[in-house]
């Protein structure tokens, strides 16, 4: 695996009642248990997502830590960001990871 998770959080999940992320960095991993996740396994961690409002707390708070939001279909966590900021819950642009083979990727923001 390259550096990307040495570096940066990837989340993964946030459609259904968990929000799940990936990253290595010791800094950003405190920084994701000072917000609620808990390790969910090597690397993995997760976050219950209580209801909206809470969802919509975590996506700003990973868009502070400038967490790369998994593109996607059925409601990947890049288009569960921009379902927000269309209907106004969120207002600011946020990083968007595409993955084109395991460690081949581009990094965009939205």
């Amino acid at each position: 695996m390259d550096s990307l998770f040495y570096r940066s959080i990837v989340v993964r999940e946030l459609a259904r009642n968990r929000a799940s992320v990936t990253t290595c960095n010791l800094k950003l991993i405190i920084q994701l248990e000072q917000i609620g996740f808990r390790v969910d396994g090597y690397e993995n961690f997760s976050l219950e997502i209580i209801d909206e409002s809470h969802r919509v707390n975590t996506i700003n708070s990973l868009i502070d830590l400038e967490a790369l939001f998994s593109d996607g279909r059925d409601w990947s966590p890049e288009e569960l960001v921009l379902y927000y900021r269309e209907i106004g819950k969120i207002d600011r642009n946020f990083k968007i990871i595409s993955w084109k083979h395991k460690n081949s990727y581009s990094i965009q923001i939205r």
